[in-house]
């Protein structure tokens, strides 16, 4: 991940094994959206600095100012405002990539599949909001699980975006203010389970 000055987040991607051309959608889709290239991978969008960035695993991030969400600095408002931007952008570029999955996660990567199917801690790695592609949804129960998890659900085209936090769920705070941050993640182990038998299908041809 590319460390900024300051507090920022990342939109994180698992695109399609084998597919190279997601970090070249996002960057025609930023432009499309007004952003304006700053320098080598950066980016302006709405006053806020972001680069666009291809990890060594093949994730897809776009790191920006999270300065909002530095609560108690961030009034309310602000933050309600910046999580219905960062729903609308994860929203637009799952649409555009059509990824396994993704999501928004504050200074740390979306788990691997198979870090997620051996049960890592949900207060490591969870992502809220969540992003998963409809034909994953639809094995093992996985929608129905992460349904129950996740205070709302935002179907789109591509897939459904699970968020709890109350920026991004309904911009009432609440207490706890998204899923359990204690033991494992149930609907992230079948999330895992899920996208590595997806993976290692498409590897058998």
């Amino acid at each position: 991940m590319t460390k900024m000055d300051g507090a920022h987040l990342s939109v994180s991607l698992f695109p399609e094994p084998g597919d190279d051309r997601a970090a070249g959608e996002i960057h025609n889709l930023l432009l499309e959206r007004g952003a304006r290239p700053d320098g080598d991978h950066h980016f302006i969008e709405r006053h806020r600095r972001m680069r666009l960035d291809r990890a060594d695993d093949g994730v897809v991030e776009i790191v920006m100012s999270a300065g909002p969400f530095d609560y108690p600095d961030g009034t309310r408002q602000q933050m309600i405002v910046f999580g219905r931007y960062l729903v609308e952008l994860l929203v637009a570029v799952t649409e555009r990539t059509r990824p396994l999955y993704g999501g928004v996660g504050v200074e740390r990567p979306l788990a691997t599949p198979g870090k997620l199917r051996d049960g890592i801690p949900a207060s490591a790695y969870i992502s809220d909001p969540l992003f998963v592609r409809q034909d994953l949804l639809a094995r093992a129960d996985l929608e129905t699980v992460l349904t129950g998890e996740f205070r709302r659900t935002i179907p789109g085209a591509a897939g459904t975006v699970f968020a709890s936090w109350w920026p991004f769920a309904d911009g009432k705070p609440s207490n706890p203010g998204g899923l359990s941050q204690y033991g494992s993640w149930a609907g992230g182990r079948i999330l895992g389970r899920v996208a590595a038998r997806h993976i290692a299908a498409r590897a058998r041809g």
